[in-house]
């Protein structure tokens, strides 16, 4: 058996600092081979775009075995 990646998405967990909503945002695409720093970066663009902290970053990456 061989396991194939087909692709990764990242959701990026907020919560606003003018309300108590929690925000959920996902992002598909990511490259196979992104980095710890890369998200790492983007993490942190993403807090100076937003109103609000980034209180968490979940990856989920989808394989077949074959």
């Amino acid at each position: 058996m061989k396991k194939q990646w087909l692709k990764s998405s990242m959701t990026v967990i907020s919560v606003g600092e003018k309300e108590d909503k929690t925000l959920k945002r996902t992002f598909s695409h990511l490259k196979q081979d992104a980095t710890a720093e890369q998200l790492a970066g983007f993490q942190t663009a993403l807090e100076t775009l937003i109103i609000g902290q980034v209180s968490g970053l979940n990856i989920t990456d989808s394989s077949v075995v074959a």
